[in-house]
């Protein structure tokens, strides 16, 4: 499973602005609009990334309880009871009850998410083995609104490139701290070989499984010389698929599809950004995310 997936698991894929800005002039070109399409969506959906109002962690046994308040913008999780809607967790479901709502488990919904009467969402999603992260989200924030398309570099063909990989027999558990503070753990599965801007890096690359039955692709992280000038200054991903199990002695990777850490748009994500390899080479492809003025 690769990271975006990974970080953003459940969030619903409704189309906000044109992804197709330009006619596909090649297989991988067609192949790169379709991933800025579908990264639109993860950002601008009802329950995407623009729309995040506050996000609570729960272990099993405990409960998330909505504050009252004026607007529904203005609702935030709390962990003492208010009266009115909660999310109890035991482990396995996550009920959702309060004034209107039927009692529902919100991890067997579609999404997993569920509508509040005020038009709020609630979505659940695991950071870890038990851990739940419930998020809220306000379909209507001026974010998402005013959200026309994440920008990206223009579609390059010299980002294709082709990289040597060196397997690690048995995948290397790497403990490591996210932009929350939290203990993560990857696995690290290999060497990546990759000549870039014409100079030579060998970079560390990693799956979220441990065992290589299980790994179908690996991710790279890196920070370049556009790194807080004209993108993200944690850094940006970086992907190469292959069939599960059977990592081939080169990789593709597509740098146009290269995207932000998830918490350059909400605070709310855990992002491995003490991960990332620094190179100093300038990446012009993929997403821009320059600093706000």
């Amino acid at each position: 499973m690769n990271l975006l997936l990974a970080l953003a698991l459940f969030i619903p894929c409704t189309v906000i602005g044109q992804a197709a800005s330009q006619p596909p002039t090649s297989p991988r070109h067609e192949k790169w609009l379709k991933f800025k399409q579908e990264h639109n969506a993860l950002a601008g959906g009802p329950a995407g990334m623009l729309s995040i109002l506050d996000m609570i962690q729960l272990v099993p046994g405990q409960s998330a309880y909505l504050r009252p308040s004026k607007s529904p913008a203005a609702a935030r999780w709390s962990r003492e009871d208010q009266g009115g809607v909660k999310v109890e967790y035991d482990g396995s479901k996550a009920h959702l009850s309060g004034p209107g709502l039927e009692k529902t488990d919100i991890l067997s919904s579609p999404g997993p998410k569920a509508a509040l009467p005020n038009g709020l969402l609630v979505r659940a999603s695991f950071l870890k083995e038990k851990v739940l992260k419930v998020w809220l989200h306000d379909p209507e924030s001026p974010r998402r609104k005013a959200f026309t398309g994440l920008p990206f570099f223009p579609y390059d063909p010299e980002g294709v490139v082709t990289a040597t990989f060196k397997k690690d027999r048995v995948p290397k558990a790497v403990p490591y701290l996210d932009s929350r503070n939290e203990k993560g753990t990857m696995y690290l599965a290999g060497t990546v070989g990759l000549k870039l801007k014409g100079q030579q890096y060998h970079i560390p690359a990693y799956s979220y499984e441990s065992t290589w039955s299980d790994i179908d692709g690996v991710m790279i992280f890196l920070l370049d010389k556009t790194s807080g000038k004209t993108t993200y200054g944690g850094g940006r991903v970086y992907y190469a698929e292959f069939a599960k199990g059977e990592p081939p002695a080169e990789l593709l990777f597509d740098l146009n599809a290269g995207h932000s850490f998830l918490c350059a748009h909400s605070r709310f994500y855990n992002c491995p950004l003490s991960l990332t390899t620094a190179i100093r080479a300038e990446l012009t492809y993929g997403e821009k995310h320059p600093p706000k003025k």
